[in-house]
């Protein structure tokens, strides 16, 4: 059991990143919205993407989850600018998030929008214009991020203007329709995938690393040949300690920032033939994990940012401690 914690980029300083993790939250989502100063100032949001920049790398420092709230179609935007920034958010190592809530801009009533909108001032992209970006942002997604969510769930009598109805089961047909994938975690997951009739495989080690926010990420999965996910682990290596450890970290610090074994849950101590869980993958991702850490990093300790529930399993499969609110094992 996790908290998960949603807040804005400029309230996220280390003394709020001090309450989270005594609060126990192990996953952040950050209003982030768009990567574009000019629209920040039309829309009065006031920050800037420079406090995205450092909010996200001060929660994957402290190896936090980071997942981003993102809105195409704000005022002063275009379905060209959101395609561009939204190619940014993954080949720019500043930004990098691990999943994204994608919110179409709606106009809704008694805001400050409505009055843009009667005036003439705004005009919401119309709503198949949004249908082909959205799909055109699921298929550059990459496949270490997780969209949790398409639409966010207003009743539609208080939505004056933008998509009104669910969007994701029609962006999925219409995305069959035309051969595109979407390789997001949430579509490739195991349950999902069992649910909807798909031929299961056996799952192999997958790897994958990338630069982002200061700090080197690994991310290991479990898939089979059609990319189903049974598991995955996310590992950041970086080189700067943190304060919440009370001590220094000679050389490469290692965090698991999450280590997730989809399908249906099972309790610690049973097993079931047809769920992922307690077959031994949690445990052959954390011991690569390790073994990664400390062979090619050299780093001399391992942390993972747990959530209460999941902390007995590190300390008595694995011989992982208590330090403050982290779990910490000497490599």
């Amino acid at each position: 059991t996790g908290l998960c914690i949603e807040t804005r980029p400029d309230w996220c300083g280390q003394e709020e990143i001090d309450r989270m993790l005594e609060f126990g939250t192990t996953r952040v989502e950050l209003g982030v919205q768009t990567l574009d100063d000019e629209i920040y100032r039309l829309v009065r949001r006031g920050h800037k993407v420079e406090d995205v920049v450092k909010a996200t790398t001060l929660l994957k420092e402290h190896g936090f989850k980071v997942h981003y709230h993102w809105m195409p179609g704000l005022p002063g935007s275009t379905p060209e600018e959101d395609f561009e920034l939204s190619v940014r958010l993954f080949s720019d190592a500043r930004f990098k998030p691990d999943g994204l809530k994608l919110y179409p801009t709606m106009v809704v009533e008694g805001t400050e929008l409505e009055k843009w909108y009667r005036d003439g001032r705004y005009c919401p992209y119309p709503p198949d214009e949004m249908l082909h970006l959205l799909i055109d942002i699921k298929s550059i997604v990459p496949k270490y991020v997780r969209i949790s969510r398409v639409l966010r769930d207003i009743p539609a009598k208080f939505i004056v203007a933008g998509c009104k109805d669910s969007l994701r089961d029609v962006i999925k047909q219409r995305m069959e329709q035309q051969g595109v994938e979407c390789k997001c975690i949430r579509c490739r997951e195991y349950g999902h995938r069992a649910r909807n009739g798909w031929e299961i495989g056996s799952p192999y080690l997958v790897r994958m690393d990338y630069e982002a926010s200061g700090g080197k990420e690994i991310f290991l999965s479990f898939e089979d040949e059609n990319e189903t996910l049974f598991g995955l682990l996310r590992m950041r290596v970086q080189s700067k300690s943190i304060i919440p450890l009370g001590e220094k970290i000679e050389g490469n610090l290692a965090f698991i920032r999450e280590l997730h074994i989809y399908g249906p849950e099972v309790p610690l101590t049973e097993q079931k033939p047809e769920a992922a869980q307690h077959k031994g993958l949690g445990k052959a991702l954390l011991r690569e994990a390790e073994r990664i850490a400390g062979d090619e990093f050299k780093a001399q300790q391992m942390v993972i940012l747990s959530g209460v529930g999941a902390k007995e399993y590190y300390r008595s499969g694995f011989g992982y401690r208590s330090q403050g609110e982290y779990m910490v094992k000497n490599l």
